[in-house]
C-alpha cells in the first residue's frame, strides 16, 4: 500500500493539521516548535517497531491547553481522541491477493483508511468493500 494523505490532530503542538497529501517527496518546513517532528512522531505511532515502541499518552501528548477538557471535547460514546489518520492507496498486486480471499467485486475503488486514537493497543482501519464485515485474511 502506498501512503497518500494523512491528517494529525490532538497531538502536541497540532490541533488538527488538516488532511494533506503525500507524494513521492514530502518537506515539512516551520519554524522552530512548529510542529515538524510532531507529524513524524504522531505517524510513527501508527505502526511502531518492536524495538522502539511509540504509544500516545494523553497526559504527554494531548495538547496542553485541551487537557482539562478532554472528557468533554471527546465524550465517552464517541471513543478516545484520534491522533493520526492516513489514507492508503492499495496496490494491484495488494488488490488481487484480498481479492481472491473476498472476491473481484469485494472492494471499492476508494482507498484504505488506517488511524490510531489515545489508549489504542492497535491501529483502527477500514477496508473499502461491498460485502458486509466481518471477513479475514
Amino acid at each position: 500500500m502506498k501512503l497518500i494523505k494523512l491528517k494529525i490532530t490532538n497531538f502536541r503542538s497540532i490541533e488538527d493539521s488538516e488532511e494533506f497529501a503525500v507524494d513521492d517527496m514530502l518537506c515539512l518546513v516551520g519554524k522552530n516548535e512548529a510542529g515538524k517532528s510532531a507529524v513524524l512522531q504522531a505517524i510513527a505511532g501508527l505502526n511502531p517497531h518492536p524495538l522502539t515502541p511509540i504509544s500516545y499518552d494523553k497526559e504527554r501528548d494531548y495538547p496542553r491547553r485541551y487537557l482539562t477538557a478532554y472528557a468533554q471535547r471527546h465524550p465517552k460514546g464517541e471513543g478516545e481522541a484520534v491522533v493520526a489518520t492516513t489514507w492508503w492507496q492499495i496496490e494491484d498486486e495488494e488488490r488481487l491477493e484480498i481479492e481472491e480471499q473476498i472476491g473481484p467485486e469485494g472492494l471499492k475503488s476508494t482507498p484504505v483508511e488506517i488511524l490510531r486514537r489515545y489508549g489504542a493497543s492497535a491501529p483502527e482501519w477500514d477496508l473499502p468493500s461491498t460485502i458486509e464485515k466481518p471477513w479475514s485474511f
